[in-house]
C-alpha cells in the first residue's frame, strides 16, 4: 500500500485534512513538482550541513592551535562578527540553484562528516601556513617590500582570511561537481560580496585596538596585506574542488558527472510541459 495519502484540492475538508499532500492543480505533473521540490530542499540541507561542519572544524582547530602553539589570542568579537556575516550569507542558500537527485535521497552521515573533515582540515592548514609565513618569516618584506605585522595587526589579517575562505567554502559544498559547473543564485552572490566587502574593511582598519587589554587587541593589517590575503584565499580555494571530487570518487566510490561548459556559459534551458511531463521531470533525469 502507498505510504503517502494524496488528495485533490476539490476533495472534502476531512479528506484534505487527512492527506499528506493536497494536489491543487489537475493532472499528475504536480506530483513531479512536489518530488523535485522536496529533493531540492534535501540538497540544500545537505550542502548547508557540509559547509557548517567544515567551517566549525576549521574555527575550533585553527584558533586552538594558534593559541597553544604560538600563544596567539584572537578576540571573541572577531569570531562573533565572522559568525554574523557568515550566517547572514548562508541564509540565502534557501533560494540557491540546486540540481535534484535523480534517485531518492537519504542521509549518509559518514560521507557528510568525512567530506566536511577533509575540507575543514585543508582550511586549517592554509590558515596556519599564512600565519606562519607572516609571523615567522620575512617573506612579505623580502619579496614585496611590505612592513612586518605585529600581533595586533596579525589579528586583522587572520580575521580577513578566515572570513573570506570560510564563506567561499559554500561554493564548493553547494554542488557535487566542480563549482563553476553550477552557477549560484544572484542572491547568494550578492550576500557573499556584501559580507566580504564589510570583512575587508574590518580587516584593513581593525577595531581601533579593541578590547585594548594587551593580549587580544585588534588592529588592521592595511590594504597591501588585504590584497595578499585575497590572493591567498583564491589560490587556497581552487584545490578544494579537487579534494571534494577525491573524497566523492575514491573514498565513497560515487560517480561524478560533469558538464562540458561552465555554468555561466550555458544558456538556461526552457522546460515546457509536454505529454504530461514538466520541467521537474526533465530535471530529475539529469544525473547529479
Amino acid at each position: 500500500s502507498s505510504g503517502i495519502n494524496a488528495e485533490y484540492g476539490g476533495a472534502t475538508d476531512a479528506a484534505r485534512a487527512a492527506a499528506d499532500i493536497v494536489l491543487l492543480s489537475p493532472g499528475l505533473h504536480v506530483i513531479i513538482d512536489a518530488l523535485v521540490g522536496s529533493r531540492k530542499i534535501f540538497q540544500r540541507m545537505k550542502n548547508y550541513a557540509i559547509y557548517s561542519i567544515s567551517t566549525t572544524v576549521r574555527v575550533v582547530l585553527t584558533f586552538s592551535i594558534l593559541t597553544f602553539g604560538w600563544n596567539f589570542y584572537f578576540p571573541t568579537i572577531g569570531i562573533v562578527i565572522i559568525t554574523i556575516l557568515n550566517d547572514g550569507t548562508i541564509l540565502t542558500i534557501s533560494k540557491d540553484r540546486v540540481k535534484p537527485s535523480p534517485e531518492p535521497d537519504k542521509w549518509n552521515l559518514k560521507e557528510v562528516f568525512t567530506l566536511a573533515a577533509f575540507l575543514g582540515a585543508w582550511l586549517v592548514g592554509t590558515t596556519l601556513a599564512l600565519f606562519a609565513v607572516t609571523n615567522n618569516t620575512t617573506f612579505w618584506e623580502d619579496h614585496f617590500n611590505m612592513k612586518h605585522l605585529n600581533q595586533d595587526q596579525l589579528r586583522g589579517l587572520i580575521y580577513l582570511y578566515v572570513s573570506i575562505s570560510g564563506q567561499a567554502t559554500i561554493f564548493v559544498t553547494r554542488t557535487r561537481r566542480y563549482f563553476w559547473e553550477n552557477r549560484p543564485s544572484n542572491l547568494l552572490m550578492f550576500a557573499f560580496v556584501f559580507a566580504q566587502v564589510v570583512a575587508t574593511f574590518i580587516g584593513v582598519y581593525g577595531l581601533g585596538g579593541w578590547p585594548n587589554n594587551g593580549r587580544q587587541d585588534f588592529r588592521g593589517c592595511g590594504w597591501a596585506y588585504a590584497l595578499a590575503v585575497w590572493i591567498w584565499s583564491i589560490l587556497s580555494f581552487l584545490p578544494m574542488d579537487f579534494i571534494k571530487i577525491f573524497v566523492t570518487k575514491f573514498i565513497f566510490k560515487k560517480r561524478v558527472n560533469h558538464v562540458h561548459l561552465p555554468g555561466f556559459l550555458r544558456k538556461s534551458r526552457r522546460h515546457k510541459r509536454k505529454n504530461g511531463q514538466d520541467a521537474g521531470d526533465q530535471e530529475m533525469r539529469e544525473p547529479q
